[in-house]
């Protein structure tokens, strides 16, 4: 994959990660609404890379556990997951 859409396409999704993450911080059925709306959008994300033949693992796990923070390699790393 080219080097600019594979920075492109990290960017994205660390940037809909975060505002997932963001989502989870409040219960109420605005950000509950919210948070679903960005695991799906991660989701298709992730299907699109599956069907163009490209790794999604290059993008460290774009589609979260539903209603679970989004845990970065690194921080997975460091509790041993």
């Amino acid at each position: 994959m080219e080097s600019e859409l594979q920075s492109f396409l990290s960017d994205l999704i660390d940037i809909i990660q975060e505002k997932y993450n963001d989502s989870l911080k409040n219960g109420d059925e605005f950000n509950n609404g919210l948070n679903f709306a960005y695991y799906d959008v991660l989701e298709i994300i992730n299907s699109q890379l599956k069907v163009f033949n490209m790794d999604p693992d290059l993008f460290d796990q774009a589609t979260p556990i539903l209603g679970e923070k989004v845990k970065k390699k690194s921080e997975r790393q460091s509790s041993g997951e």
